[in-house]
This record gives structure tokens, C-alpha cells and sequence, in this order.
């Protein structure tokens, strides 16, 4: 994937958390910049390094996106979302949902629990989305500055969604495809985590 990603004359930053496959040599080698955390610390702390490192001028973009290393998702909907920005001079951020439109087969179970946690987004955190948990998104790079992640886990991409409202950042949701394969599934969000992250906002209320 990051090949693919390189191929098309995208930069990739690549955060290798804490792996003991040799993720980060194999990253390298396909032409990405790596960034090592030596313990595993989860995939919002991971993605908090690359955008400290973008802040920090080490890679220059006019947008940054988050793009899951499982295999999930297209660089075709990448390129969509570079037009979004190009068409809008006010858009700040693009999320990805795949509920937009059918191109998604999603399982049944996991598709009630993301659109239910999604309908309670509205409500828990005041920002309304049809898909609360897709990993692909894409910023301008000034927008980090009201983006800094703090939760290390899963629960991130609920501060995505806080940091849009809490600094009324122009957004707009872009249907993408999610590729499900037995890989991408075993290396994705254990579906247990939406009943957690779902639990912590409503005891929570944020």
C-alpha cells in the first residue's frame, strides 16, 4: 500500500508503532519517512507524532490525511478528497464515510453498532456524522493546530470530532470504500472497542 501511495506522488509519513515485524525497514524501503515509537502506544498516539512532526516542519503539506496501513482503504478516495479541497477554499477537514453510499459491505452487527454510536455523536459530542470511526480523513495542514490528540487508544477519533466543534472547523463527509479482508479485519478496530468507546461517552457525556 505505501509503494501504491508513493507510486502516485503522495508523501508518506509512517509511524511504526512499537512492531516487531519489521514494519518500519519495510516502510523505508517503499519510500515512506518513518517515525519508531520503541513500546506500542497505541494508533492515536501514533497519529499524534506524525502531526507533531508536520507542525514541526520535518514534512511539508498543504494536507495531511490519516490513512490506515491495513489495506482498507483506496487511494482513489484520497484523490476525492483533494478535490473537495481544491473546489472549497473554506473546508478545513474531509472524514470518510462508507454509509454514504452502497459501494461498502459492511457487516450487519458492525454496521448497527457504527451507525447507533454515530446518531449518539450528534448528541455526546455536538457534531453530526453518519460515520463516527473511519480512519480516513484529511486536513489542511493549519488545522493541526486545534487538532492534538491526547487519547492514546481508539477513543481519538471522538477528539477529531470535539476539536471540529470546539473550534468550528468547516467540514464535510466524503463517501469512501472499505475494503473488508481477513487481514484488514484482524489488524482493524476489534468491534468489542465501539461498546467501549460507546460506554465511556455515555457515563461520560463528552
Amino acid at each position: 500500500m505505501i509503494g501504491s501511495l508513493v507510486g502516485e506522488g503522495y508523501r508518506v509519513l509512517c509511524v511504526d508503532d512499537g512492531s516487531t515485524d519489521g514494519t518500519g525497514e519495510i516502510a523505508r524501503r517503499a519510500g515512506a519517512m518513518v517515525l519508531t515509537h520503541p513500546v506500542n502506544l497505541g494508533q492515536g498516539a501514533s497519529l499524534e507524532s506524525g502531526f507533531e512532526a508536520i507542525r514541526r516542519g520535518l514534512v511539508d503539506a498543504r494536507l495531511v490525511a490519516t490513512f490506515d496501513a491495513d489495506g482498507q482503504h483506496s487511494t482513489m478516495d484520497l484523490a476525492k478528497m483533494v478535490e473537495e479541497f481544491n473546489r472549497d477554499p473554506a473546508l478545513m477537514v474531509t472524514l470518510g464515510s462508507r454509509f454514504l453510499d452502497k459501494a461498502t459491505a459492511v457487516p450487519r452487527l458492525k454496521r448497527t453498532l457504527l451507525q447507533l454510536s454515530a446518531a449518539l455523536a450528534r448528541f455526546t459530542i455536538g457534531v453530526k456524522v453518519s460515520d463516527r470511526h473511519n480512519g480516513l480523513r484529511m486536513m489542511r495542514s493549519e488545522a493541526l493546530a486545534s487538532i492534538r490528540l491526547k487519547v492514546p487508544g481508539y477513543g481519538h477519533a471522538d477528539e477529531f470530532l470535539r476539536a471540529i466543534r470546539r473550534h468550528d472547523l468547516p467540514f464535510k463527509e466524503v463517501p469512501v470504500h472499505i475494503l473488508y479482508t481477513d487481514y484488514s479485519t484482524s489488524k482493524g478496530q476489534p468491534l468489542i472497542n465501539a461498546f467501549r468507546i460507546l460506554f465511556d461517552h455515555l457515563i461520560g457525556g463528552q
